[in-house]
């Protein structure tokens, strides 16, 4: 019996695929959140819901693997979950309560130069090249000229905006705690 050899060039619409789905997926996550809200959930019951399908859909992927080689790295991911998990979720959450979608969409697309700057001021011997912030700074503008495409209306609320801010910081610190453990660990297992 004679099997073929497929390429990673022919899969590599496979992946294109899960782009997609993924972009998609946290695209429509503000107003999905807004509509929950609006339909009388509260934002820590979402967060639950949302890390709970989450949880159980990586599970089922990843399984065989639960633990990290260290104590000392799985304090590391537990600091992790806990800014990116519960703080980062909670707070974006909240903060759609109190103020636009736009304003939070917006203000929580800051945290890839958010973490340029954190990596550039914590790991002084691996900075990021001039390219990352100007790359940063370009992907935040595209993203505030797609979100507000003909029509500017961005309302401050400073609780809502304070908070989503936040969240912003909260993805930026998770960013900067992941470098460590980047170096030991899969997607697969650091998302779970």
């Amino acid at each position: 019996m004679e099997t073929k050899r497929v390429s990673a060039r022919n899969n590599l619409w496979v992946y294109h695929i899960f782009a997609l789905f993924a972009v998609t997926a946290w695209g429509l996550s503000f107003i999905s959140t807004r509509v929950l809200l609006d339909s009388g959930l509260h934002p820590i019951e979402i967060y639950i819901y949302r890390s709970t399908i989450a949880y159980v859909a990586l599970l089922a992927i990843c399984h065989k693997r639960i633990l990290a080689n260290s104590f000392k790295d799985e304090l590391l991911f537990v600091l992790c979950g806990i800014v990116a998990g519960s703080v980062y979720f909670i707070s974006e959450n909240i903060a759609l309560q109190y103020t636009l979608v736009s304003n939070v969409s917006l203000i929580t697309s800051i945290p890839p130069l958010l973490t340029v700057l954190l990596v550039g001021a914590v790991y002084k011997t691996d900075r990021p090249g001039r390219g990352a912030y100007v790359g940063s700074v370009v992907a935040f503008i595209g993203v505030g000229l797609v979100i507000f495409n003909s029509s500017f209306n961005m309302s401050i609320n400073p609780l809502g905006d304070f908070l989503a801010l936040l969240s912003a910081f909260c993805w930026a610190i998770y960013g900067l705690l992941l470098k460590p453990l980047n170096a030991h660990y899969d997607a697969q297992f650091i998302t779970r």
